[in-house]
């Protein structure tokens, strides 16, 4: 077993990344005991995929069959870097982003697997044809952008329906199933009749957000400070051999670094990165606020559920860094 993400002190296993052999012998060897999937996306399915002389990972969900393309660099940590690149493709295809946070807070961990459903595998190879094939007619595009176009091809699996459709229609129900149970836990633990519900119900979220202040108020004090040439070679290129944790702190920073120099970072603070702090061994449900400070060389971050925050130095010219040259 592999985590994912978050507190290593998780032990259940929610969801298998589904390896092709050929990506397996990068990646690593498959475990040999995989329990039931608990995401509602499903287990997610690997394979390679080269265009031109670029080389790539694609990946499907197995219950929506949607498409997620990621870089083949740093493969053996596909399991640390997959959730962020998700965040980025749900956030592109406008999921609403407690149903974003929600999918990947049951993310936490995952197994490395054999892949073992057909129809998936079909699946990835029309979608490796399609790019293919558009990247061939069209030099010099963004073979993500064109990735992101498959999210509204009609898959035969899918009753010809859409890849977007299907994961906004899961999603959207599992958080409203989620909503409802929360709110009939509560009614369950206040003992109380529906009409005294309201009163009692008020009183237990003040006392509960008074402790999450208080909890919040204590991290805050701690401000991570990162400088992201630490996480490069000479050659200013992400090492292979770059520690596990090492690798997940990058991605997350160097995710709120590719934000804020991004065009999008320039009209909104929220980014599309998921904190990383698990408070009470409980993933922390905050989405990363970012921006640059005064003097244009530091980027202060911080979570506005948790406090969790920090600066973020030495980061132009890194591979995170998308502002027009």
């Amino acid at each position: 077993m592999r985590p994912c993400q978050g507190d290593l002190r998780y032990n259940k296993v929610v969801y298998a990344l589904r390896c092709t052999k050929k990506l397996l012998a990068r990646v690593g060897p498959p475990s040999t005991v995989v329990e039931p999937t608990t995401t509602t996306l499903g287990d997610w399915f690997a394979q390679p995929l080269a265009l031109g002389q670029r080389r790539f990972i694609l990946l499907a969900a197995e219950h929506s069959r949607l498409p997620v393309l990621m870089p083949a660099r740093n493969a053996k940590h596909l399991a640390q870097t997959f959730p962020q690149e998700l965040v980025t493709v749900l956030d592109r295809l406008q999921i609403p982003m407690e149903a974003i946070e929600r999918e990947i807070g049951e993310m936490r961990e995952c197994v490395i697997a054999a892949t073992n459903n057909r129809s998936v595998l079909g699946t990835l190879n029309d979608f490796s044809f399609l790019l293919r094939t558009m990247m061939e007619r069209g030099a010099g595009d963004d073979p993500f952008d064109k990735a992101l176009s498959l999210c509204d091809t009609p898959v035969g699996p899918l009753g010809y329906d859409t890849p977007a459709r299907v994961t906004a229609r899961l999603l959207a129900e599992a958080l409203k199933h989620a909503t409802r149970s929360v709110a009939q836990r509560a009614i369950t633990t206040a003992g109380a009749p529906a009409v005294a519900e309201p009163a009692s119900g008020r009183k237990q979220v003040t006392q509960a957000a008074e402790q999450r202040g208080k909890q919040a108020a204590r991290r805050t004090a701690n401000t991570w400070i990162t400088d992201m040439r630490h996480f490069l070679d000479e050659a200013g290129r992400i090492p292979d051999d770059l520690p596990g944790p090492a690798f997940g702190v990058a991605a997350f920073i160097g995710s709120i670094v590719t934000w804020v120099t991004s065009s999008r970072g320039v009209a909104d603070l929220r980014t599309n990165v998921a904190c990383r702090w698990s408070p009470a061994r409980r993933p922390c449900t905050g989405i990363i606020e970012a921006g640059l400070a005064g003097d244009g060389e530091t980027i202060l971050w911080h979570c506005p559920v948790c406090g969790d925050k920090g600066q973020v130095r030495g980061w132009e010219g890194t591979p995170w860094d998308r502002r027009r040259k």
